[in-house]
């Protein structure tokens, strides 16, 4: 004891030990929609390299740190250091499935059961055909962003960059199809319906 203090004498160099890092709290949940029908369609390979890419993808470009993975496997949890890369990995998961005849469900939460559960919101709407869907939290609530399909988005574009064409395709189909109920052959007016429709799409 020195005066009103303390004093500790070590034999050897003193040492700080290393702090442990913060631990990441931004997952991302990814489940392979249909993987059975997938497999079936393309093979378990190609299932194999669609998941592998995504998994690279994950790690090298969105800093995240795969867990619970398996070769093979048609799901996986990631965490990442932020929530913004967190839903970036989603995302281009997403469209990069798409774009590989696939769709996954992905949710990005604060706990990988969290994020487990948001994915497996997908499966409560009420849709047709199932949704490629990533669902995230912002600050004032639940969002989910469809990544819609190839025939989806030519229909958006045709509505938004095609107009002119749209008009054309509809005053042809009203033109020809008012000529053929005039003649009496009203029943074959489908057969312009088709004309328009593969003019739309190809030209």
């Amino acid at each position: 004891k020195l005066g009103g203090e303390y004093a500790f004498v070590f034999e050897g160099p003193f040492k700080l030990a290393q702090s442990k890092p913060t631990e990441l709290q931004n997952y991302l949940f990814v489940d392979l929609i249909d993987s059975t029908g997938y497999t079936s369609k393309h093979g378990k390979t190609q299932l194999v390299d669609l998941m592998t890419n995504i998994k690279y993808f994950i790690e090298t470009e969105c800093g995240g740190e795969l867990e619970g993975y398996r070769e093979g496997g048609d799901d996986f949890i990631a965490r990442f250091p932020s929530k913004d890369l967190a839903i970036r990995a989603g995302l281009d998961a997403a469209w990069f499935a798409l774009d590989n005849d696939a769709k996954i469900r992905a949710g990005v939460g604060r706990s990988r059961r969290e994020a487990g559960e948001r994915a497996q919101l997908v499966d409560n709407l009420g849709s047709t055909s199932p949704l490629s869907l990533v669902v995230f939290e912002l600050a004032n609530g639940l969002y989910a962003y469809n990544v819609p399909s190839e025939f989806t988005r030519t229909l958006i574009n045709l509505f938004e960059n095609e107009k002119q064409k749209l008009i054309g395709v509809f005053a042809f189909v009203f033109i020809i199809t008012y000529l053929l109920c005039v003649l009496g052959l009203g029943a074959f007016s489908f057969i312009t319906i088709i004309i328009a429709l593969i003019y739309a799409f190809v030209a």
